[in-house]
């Protein structure tokens, strides 16, 4: 059965105000993962049967996004509807009496009066709800950066945000088309990817002078341009698309050198092109909760905080807003970092999606004892599958690259070394994610651990040549020491 059938879809009767525990993705929320982790915890720790309301503008349930640019786009997943990827299965939702309203746009929050303002289209006519709510979870998630070039509004341009971004996309990428992917952070990378071993003519367009510029060294970079590029795309880097050309859809693109540039070699001109995706990062989802341009959001005192150079929101250790019984996860919040230098941080990645989530259905639920504040070691991954690739990073990518292994080969680590601190680490394969298991948990607990280098561990360190050598040195010294 789709989702979007399920029986309690359209939720309770019209201005039914009764106080849930409430979920707000709006319009803009693209995948919902973030609440199914809500909602996953919700029902592990015991939620009354009931009492929990989702509220989403999709069409399907909550599911793993990171899948879209993966297995999804190369067609070996189900669709959400038919819940190939969903966070938590549908049985779930009906054996917990979960009210569904999916297909539905939050029109307004009121912070005040604890009541969430909906819209949705029942047979054939606009339809406005009320629901009321004891603790509210934000999990409004993020919307792709657009192109504002001319003829961005073409047809066959497109972002990677949800499954009917992908689904459109898979509609017209068939092998021997050309492709252009314009951005090369990690939807470029992955995406690029799929549709080369799909069998499109790929090329990547970047504006940096590195791939993934914010996590890699120019040295790790090289690695995976060389192996992009040995698998049939081609990249152009230090490059700027300044419009696209088509009658109704894009059959060119127009480059210059980007302000990066210091090439005597210029890039093409022009580009011909079938299809574009853009990968250019993501904004938070919070027009909803900037004041008067989402709503009056009650009275003096009930707002939330949004971080003023990211509009994220921000929350405390907890994940809670300023306001009790108002909480935020996923990539929609600013938060504190515990541990590696502290700070604020806004994370895109479905490990914050998971772990945030989960967090706060406790909180949510008011479970007693549960006064540790989240504890996230930063994460990002990438795969793939059909070249055998995967890579984990953990934590943070400031001081000295320390490289261990033959980079050439796909098979590497790194530590970033600040002082005589493991800031975080990288490790790399290409003989598939199941032969790295052991290599990714050392990595993890290596950086997660605090390890301090003195000058005999340093020096120990610096002699190793695989990543159990320094578990050996590091996380056997440690136990030893404890």
């Amino acid at each position: 059965m789709r989702a979007a059938t399920h029986p309690r879809t359209e939720g309770r009767s019209r201005r039914n105000a009764r106080r849930e525990s409430c979920g707000v993705p709006v319009p803009s929320d693209r995948g919902g993962q973030r609440w199914g982790y809500v909602m996953k915890g919700l029902m592990a720790e015991g939620a009354p049967k009931a009492h929990i309301c989702l509220i989403s503008a999709e069409k399907s349930l909550p599911y793993e996004r990171p899948a879209l640019s993966k297995g999804y786009l190369l067609g070996k997943l189900p669709s959400p509807e038919d819940g190939g990827f969903n966070c938590v299965s549908e049985d779930a939702y009906r054996e917990h009496e979960v009210a569904l309203r999916l297909h539905t746009r939050v029109t307004r929050v009121d912070l005040e009066r604890k009541l969430v303002f909906t819209e949705s289209v029942r047979f054939g006519e606009l339809v406005s709800d009320i629901v009321g709510y004891r603790s509210l979870c934000i999990a409004t998630g993020s919307s792709a950066i657009k192109l504002t070039c001319p003829g961005h509004d073409l047809k066959n341009v497109f972002y990677v945000r949800d499954a009917d971004d992908v689904d459109a996309l898979r509609a017209v990428a068939t092998a021997g088309k050309k492709a252009v992917v314009i951005g090369g952070g990690y939807i470029g990378l992955e995406v690029s990817a799929c549709l080369a071993i799909l069998g499109l003519d790929v090329t990547l367009v970047a504006r940096t002078g590195h791939l993934l510029p914010k996590l890699f060294t120019p040295e790790l970079s090289k690695f995976f341009e060389d192996l992009w590029t040995a698998k049939g795309v081609k990249i152009l880097k230090h490059t700027e698309v300044t419009s696209l050309s088509g009658d109704t859809a894009v059959s060119s693109l127009a480059l210059s050198p980007s302000s990066s540039s210091s090439s005597s070699s210029p890039p093409p001109s022009t580009l011909p092109c079938d299809l574009v995706v853009a990968g250019l990062g993501a904004v938070p989802n919070t027009k909803l909760f900037q004041g008067k341009e989402g709503g009056e959001l009650g009275g003096s005192g009930h707002t939330l905080e949004l971080d003023p150079t990211t509009k994220a929101i921000v929350v405390d250790a907890h994940l809670r807003t300023r306001l009790e019984d108002v909480f935020a996860i996923g990539d929609v919040v600013s938060f504190p970092v515990e541990g590696l230098g502290g700070g604020r941080r806004v994370e895109g990645h479905v490990t914050h999606a998971r772990a945030s989530g989960l967090y706060t259905a406790r909180s949510m639920l008011g479970k007693s004892g549960h006064t540790e504040p989240y504890a996230y070691l930063p994460l990002l991954y990438s795969r793939v599958d059909p070249w055998g690739l995967c890579w984990k990073f953990f934590g943070h990518n400031d001081g000295q690259l320390r490289l261990i292994g033959k980079v050439k080969s796909g098979d590497f680590s790194g530590f970033w070394l600040n002082g005589d601190e493991i800031r975080g680490g990288i490790h790399c394969t290409l003989k598939g994610e199941s032969t790295a298991k052991e290599a990714f948990e050392i990595l993890r607990e290596v950086v997660e651990g605090g390890v301090a280098l003195d000058e005999t561990a340093r020096s120990l360190f610096d002699e190793c040549t695989s990543i159990q050598q320094v578990a050996e040195v590091l996380l056997n010294r440690k136990m030893h020491e404890a």
